[in-house]
């Protein structure tokens, strides 16, 4: 190595180690990490490729950037504003008997200093589409609030629960569990039969029946001799009896503790499972895939999914009954069982990858081309194809939202893209898959809209519409935190005459109305009194998180105390989802803190506009409890009423996002890329 002298600097490296926008520029690279000085003034990603080997980075800058330590891309003010996080003192527990929203002693929550923990994050950019984040979905959406407050400069620094623990205690059993007498048996089956199986007709009457008599077994039945292996059988009826508890109005800790042992019996068989190489052991392991989705537990069930689906293509399940005529079929009912149990396997797939943030690992040629726009025919179909073709046709089109996101946010990190040329590709995206979603939910059956559908089709009308109004706030969230001016000009820069144009524009109210609508689902579900699946699979927490968001961002709204309301009632349900958690208590600490958190900002709002000559939009009987402030409120009271908005409130607290920030993802999406395109 050459040696130069003191106070001389080496030569300058050659140009083809600069960056992409260095070189284009010609201008001289510094080379630092994770952004060279000149992308960071001009505001472009720092990407380093070989010309001599096309397409192959050399760094991405951006992914090796250690943001919590000193990222040069972050301004001064932002870092100089975090201090390190002090200890906070351990509360005491808090009882898991219910939830009450209403109550604010100011004893219950340790105080917490004004800045946020930034350890986790990755980059600057805000997600439209989530990446695999963790084991849980409480911990990905919660993520995403996380996130959206400290781009909007929220104050508060929540003691955010990061892992989600079902059970405190083991998944491998210690023995065989003992299975109920025959009457609860039978109750079990009923509540199968009524929740799960409608939305997953797995089993066929046969196997059902296979399974009531191995729980309720008859006279004749006992003096048959057993089979060599009954695995798959012994399998299902654990897992059909787990769906009864999980759906059972009365959760006591007694059935929790037996639906557990359940779930960790069939934890130990899948070995045996994989073994027996059958229709039924497919069927077995995509019921315990659903039921440990229901635990919250999406990496698992993702990692037991995958192996079925792996298992059915290899037994030839995905080609059963394809090219045959109608005769054939209806002669078959074994064919016909492994059809309706790939394509339940097949949409599960399609909705557990967008979940999770996994690439999709299921194909099929057939049901890949189900659309509701093309299946429209003269003939009435049954209401089970109905049912069958919408699930199929949204699942293809929550595929198809997670794909192109994925090659949008490609193109930006990979491609050298200006900062404009990449936020025109993210809202062309936005608008193709806003039309996309619209177009599935007007062709949907009337039979299956909510409010339309009969009392047997209800529980498939609400699964259908959930994922709906969820894709809706994935693709959408984030612009809750963008400032809506700067959104609308660039709406209105790149998509003048396009058919998405007024789609995009009202993209804010949209996202709002979906998450009202998914509380108000599960509110009504809740309240019948009728046993279902969809509220014991998950959560309105993604709405719940939105509407906290809004409220926030626009407090001085007339349906900011009717939205705060719905984020209550949005809690409430959550909670009653997470009940049989270790970690509850830690998620109603959370859920308090963000409720008061949220009052806070109502209470603000409510000050500034009276303090600025007009009437309180709360009646007196109605009025919110006051909440000291560490800060006086300004004084407002030179202007107009009517002109009070959200950005009356100090700035120094709640600040838009700008749309430069707005990416499809925190990190990256290469994980959805097995090969190149």
């Amino acid at each position: 190595m050459e040696d130069f002298p003191e106070g001389q600097s080496p030569k300058r490296k050659r140009l083809s180690y600069a960056c992409n926008y260095c070189r284009l520029k010609k201008t001289r690279c510094d080379e630092q990490q994770p952004s060279c000085q000149n992308c960071t003034r001009a505001g472009v990603e720092c990407i380093t490729t070989d010309k001599r080997r096309a397409g192959a980075i050399v760094s991405s800058r951006r992914r090796t950037s250690a943001l919590p330590e000193a990222s040069p891309t972050l301004p001064n003010s932002i870092r100089s504003s975090e201090p390190e996080p002090e200890p906070e003192p351990e509360s005491e527990p808090i009882p898991v008997s219910s939830y009450v929203p209403t109550s604010y002693d100011q004893n219950l929550l340790p105080a917490a200093p004004p800045s946020w923990k930034r350890r986790w994050v990755k980059t600057e950019r805000l997600p439209m589409m989530p990446r695999f984040l963790g084991s849980s979905m409480f911990g990905a959406m919660t993520g995403w609030l996380e996130l959206a407050f400290y781009r909007l400069k929220a104050p508060q620094d929540f003691d955010i629960p990061r892992r989600i623990s079902h059970y405190s205690k083991s998944w491998l059993p210690v023995g065989v569990p003992n299975l109920p007498p025959a009457e609860e048996a039978q109750e079990y089956c009923r509540l199968y039969r009524t929740t799960l199986h409608p939305l997953f007709p797995v089993l066929s009457n046969k196997t059902f029946e296979d399974v009531s008599e191995l729980l309720c077994p008859s006279v004749d039945t006992l003096n048959t001799p057993k089979e060599k292996d009954h695995t798959p059988l012994q399998a299902l009826s654990y897992l059909i009896l787990t769906v009864g508890l999980k759906t059972l109005d009365d959760s006591a800790h007694s059935r929790e503790e037996l639906a557990f042992s359940y779930i960790s019996y069939c934890n130990t068989l899948l070995g045996r499972l994989v073994a027996c190489r059958c229709l039924m052991s497919v069927q077995a392991i995509l019921l315990f895939a659903i039921i440990i989705r229901s635990c919250d537990q999406i990496a698992w069930a993702w990692d037991v999914l995958t192996m079925g689906v792996s298992m059915a293509q290899s037994l030839g399940i995905n080609e059963s009954g394809y090219g045959m005529n109608d005769e054939d079929q209806a002669a078959s009912e074994d064919e016909d069982e492994k059809r309706q149990t790939w394509w339940c396997m097949y949409v599960f797939e399609k909705i557990l990858a967008l979940e999770c943030g996994h690439v999709s690992t299921i194909w099929d040629g057939e049901l890949s081309a189900v659309s509701l726009t093309l299946t429209r025919s003269d003939s009435q179909p049954s209401d089970q194809e109905t049912y069958r073709l919408a699930a199929v046709s949204l699942a293809n089109v929550l595929h198809e939202l997670q794909e192109r996101s994925a090659r949008t946010w490609h193109r930006e990190e990979w491609l050298p893209q200006t900062v404009e040329e990449a936020i025109r590709e993210k809202i062309t995206t936005g608008g193709d898959l806003g039309l996309l979603l619209q177009g599935w939910r007007d062709s949907l059956p009337s039979e299956l809209l909510p409010g339309y559908s009969s009392v047997a089709m209800q529980q498939q009308s609400s699964f259908l519409i959930f994922y709906y109004y969820y894709a809706i706030m994935l693709s959408k969230r984030s612009t809750l935190v963008i400032d809506r001016q700067e959104l609308q000009d660039k709406v209105d820069q790149h998509g003048r005459r396009k058919p998405w144009h007024s789609l995009l524009s009202n993209t804010v109210a949209l996202t709002v109305e979906a998450a009202r609508e998914m509380i108000k689902l599960f509110a009504s579900l809740v309240g019948n009194g009728h046993p279902d699946f969809l509220t014991t699979l998950t959560s309105p927490l993604v709405a719940t998180y939105a509407l906290a968001v809004h409220v926030c961002r626009e407090p001085n709204s007339l349906m900011s105390r009717s939205d705060y309301e719905l984020m209550k009632v949005g809690m409430e349900l959550t909670i009653r989802h997470y009940q049989g958690h270790s970690t509850i208590e830690e998620i109603i600490l959370f859920m308090q803190s963000l409720e008061r958190y949220t009052l806070q900002r109502l209470s603000r709002a409510r000050d500034i506009y009276s303090s600025a000559g007009g009437q309180s939009f709360v009646s007196p009987s109605a009025m919110l409890p006051s909440v000291a402030m560490h800060e006086p409120a300004p004084d407002m009271s030179r202007l107009d009423p009517l002109s009070v908005t959200a950005s009356s409130v100090p700035q120094e607290e709640w600040n838009s996002a700008s749309l430069d920030w707005l990416g499809w993802d925190w990190n990256d999406l290469s994980h959805l890329f097995l090969r190149g395109e």
